[in-house]
């Protein structure tokens, strides 16, 4: 546990560091700004904020995903601020819990890698990273008894949602994408 601590300051310090005047350099974003940024793992794309949280950004993103993004990542870069000081998370850097990725119905498994305010970054397993709200996370044997703890169920969950991310990737190229991509996604289920 302190090791993980350790790679990441931000999650585990009761006091917020101090901003830097690199963090507070940037353009300040309100509702409805449109930004370039990474959605977890994948390059950068067209988006538009939704909502501004200390050091991320809510944002939705053309391809109808709603996620999280680093205020430095964006293009053009936010300006960082501290979150409220009464917000803070159940969950802990090293917690097993399920989450939503983006606006995937199902629950996926994976490892609280950092907290921050009310938000958690997630590394799941599929090897995706994606910042949840931490209301909305549940330990992994909670959410299985929920679903009736069916284990081979939240498995088959899990690999039906891998196989859905993966369609985008296995259509570039495609001659009409959407397309492609609606039949990929049918074809997981």
């Amino acid at each position: 546990m302190v090791a993980l601590c350790l790679l990441s300051l931000l999650s585990c310090s009761k006091s917020q560091p101090e901003l830097t005047a690199e963090d507070l350099a940037g353009e300040k974003f309100s509702e409805g700004a449109k930004v370039k940024a990474p959605l977890g793992k994948r390059k950068k794309q067209k988006a538009t904020v939704l909502e501004v949280y200390g050091k991320l950004a809510r944002l939705r993103f053309a391809d109808t995903n709603v996620g999280w993004a680093l205020l430095k990542e964006i293009e053009p870069q936010g300006a960082v601020s501290h979150p409220p000081k009464e917000d803070t998370c159940d969950a802990a850097v090293g917690d097993r819990v399920r989450a939503r990725w983006s606006t995937a119905i199902t629950l996926t498994n994976g490892t609280v890698d950092e907290v921050y305010g009310k938000l958690a970054h997630i590394q799941f397993d599929d090897k995706d990273v994606d910042w949840a709200l931490c209301a909305d996370l549940k330990p992994i044997e909670e959410a299985e008894s929920d679903e009736g703890g069916d284990v081979e169920e939240s498995g088959a969950s899990a690999a039906v949602t891998q196989c859905k991310r993966a369609c985008n990737g296995n259509c570039k190229g495609a001659r009409n994408k959407a397309k492609c991509v609606g039949a990929c996604r049918r074809s997981c289920e």
